[in-house]
């Protein structure tokens, strides 16, 4: 069996087509002129468009998945990445985070346990553009300081179940923090 985290394996992954800079796979055209959540020009995976060559290779119809923006690996894992510039529901973000955890799981072949072990989700968001509850933030900020485990959007259950951690990120951090600084680039 082939090391899941080896992605240059796996010929969805190792297609030029789908390798874009971070800050691409940030964009959001719903802005005129569009906005980009990072400013990275690090090498990362596009799964939005991993996402349409897997579902066209198994004809089914788009509407049917939904995807995170980008994946790469980060130290000895693998990093799934949403970038929200606007609203959304935790829901939303639910459905992208494990819709793609299955694609990946299917593509690599590799099981949700090894998955679990070796995989982390991070969700970059805007906070002008979302707004977060003060109690919400302050609920954060403790459990940051003791270590402990809160979501401010209610993404607690993707942990320990699908992901080995989950980290919500405002735009302003994400580019020094360590999950944009230790990417390994493709």
């Amino acid at each position: 069996m082939k090391d899941f985290l080896e992605l240059k394996h796996f010929e969805e992954f190792n297609n030029s087509k789908v390798h874009k800079s971070l800050k691409l796979t940030s964009k959001d055209d719903s802005k005129i002129p569009a906005e980009y959540m990072t400013q990275l020009k690090t090498r990362v995976i596009d799964f939005d468009d991993v996402k349409k060559f897997y579902l066209q290779k198994y004809e089914i119809c788009e509407d049917n998945a939904k995807s995170v923006d980008a994946l790469y690996k980060l130290d000895d894992r693998i990093c799934m990445t949403e970038f929200k510039n606007g609203d959304f529901t935790s829901g939303e973000i639910v459905e992208k985070a494990l819709s793609s955890a299955m694609m990946f799981m299917d593509i690599t072949g590799c099981s949700l346990s090894e998955f679990r072990k070796k995989s982390l989700f991070v969700l970059v968001y805007n906070k002008d553009e979302k707004r977060v509850e003060s109690r919400q933030l302050s609920a954060y900020y403790k459990s940051k300081q003791s270590r402990g485990r809160y979501s401010i959007f209610r993404l607690d259950h993707l942990w320990d179940f699908c992901f080995s951690e989950v980290k919500e990120i405002e735009k302003q951090e994400f580019d020094q923090s360590k999950y944009a600084k230790n990417i390994i680039a493709y």
